[in-house]
């Protein structure tokens, strides 16, 4: 769970599917966010004589960007690549309401489905609980 200003590091989920949720809720709002997803191919793709190489990426935003999101709102993104290849997320530009655990405005991120274990819990501004 990320909010803040503070652009988050890069991330490589070790699974072919990422599941990035945002939430707003009703007070304030902020930029928003531009994050980057690439395929990253495997090692394992390389078994038995496959050289397939996956350059596919492109870009998610939150809504409105670069303008205030509004409020209120939940998103989801599915991102799925090809079988033994990996998600990497760049965040480009990161401006999301900030609060004590980010329990206010939030972009998460899932490795694989909403029933798996959220990716790490990380703050980006001076004070972390």
């Amino acid at each position: 769970k990320v909010c803040g200003s503070i652009i988050p590091s890069p991330l490589i989920v070790h699974s072919n599917q990422v599941i990035v949720t945002f939430f707003s809720d009703g007070t304030f709002t902020g930029r928003g966010f531009e994050i980057q997803f690439l395929e990253i191919q495997t090692k394992a793709a390389f078994s038995c004589g496959s050289a397939k190489v996956f350059k596919k990426k492109g870009m998610i935003y939150s809504p409105n960007y670069p303008e205030p999101y509004p409020s209120l709102v939940t998103c989801n993104w599915i991102i799925k690549a090809p079988e033994n290849n990996v998600v990497k997320l760049k965040f480009e530009d990161f401006n999301v309401e900030y609060g004590n655990g980010c329990v206010y405005d939030s972009v998460e991120v899932y490795d694989g489905t909403e029933e798996t274990l959220l990716i790490g819990i990380e703050c980006y501004l001076a004070y972390c609980p």
